[in-house]
């Protein structure tokens, strides 16, 4: 695996050359594509994503997303459990990242519609460590797997010290922890060259 920094886009859904703007994306090196459903307007099942998600699996990039509750967001929680059940299951050639362990808020539905269903989503632990509570992150981490979990801080969100405390003081092993913490991104990153 090469060193150094892996970068990820973006494109707005809602542009008119979007799938062409994977194309760039690609052309740059970059490999992921970030979306973010609470401030570019779009729920991630909805059918203007596929042509940008069947480009993105023909070209081998990840999808990162935003999931759940975000604090600066409008009413709606736009990216759900329920969404990215649906998008995991049409596309499953696409690697799903859903941040914020599946959904910021939503963990009883991560728990009953994503964990330990789908091999093509991760979740990440970007900024959970004061929202969930060690009893139901690990259920979920053990009901989905800890090959499918990936360390996040989300950093400036939050200070990466409490989600590498949070995953430190769960019943782990070592190889567990080490899977989290790097092992697993080592792979989801080099999954797509």
């Amino acid at each position: 695996m090469r060193g150094g920094l892996f970068c990820c886009g973006t494109v707005h859904p809602d542009a008119e050359d979007a799938v062409n703007e994977i194309e760039r994306i690609c052309s740059l090196g970059l490999c992921g594509v970030k979306f973010h459903s609470e401030y570019q307007f779009f729920a991630p099942h909805e059918e203007k994503m596929f042509p940008i998600y069947e480009k993105m699996v023909e070209k081998g990039l990840f999808a990162i997303f935003h999931a759940g509750w975000d604090p600066y967001a409008r009413d709606d929680t736009l990216a759900v459990p329920e969404s990215f059940a649906v998008v995991a299951e049409k596309f499953p050639g696409l690697r799903i990242v859903a941040a914020h362990m599946g959904g910021i808020y939503l963990w009883d539905k991560v728990e009953e519609l994503l964990a330990g269903r789908y091999r093509n989503i991760w979740f990440d632990t970007g900024v959970v460590a004061r929202y969930i509570s060690d009893e139901q992150l690990l259920r979920i981490i053990r009901k989905h797997g800890t090959d499918r979990i990936l360390f996040g801080s989300d950093c400036p969100w939050d200070d990466p010290a409490h989600e590498i405390a949070m995953i430190n003081r769960l019943p782990l092993t070592e190889n567990e922890r080490e899977a989290i913490f790097f092992r697993n991104a080592e792979e989801i990153l080099t999954a797509g060259s």
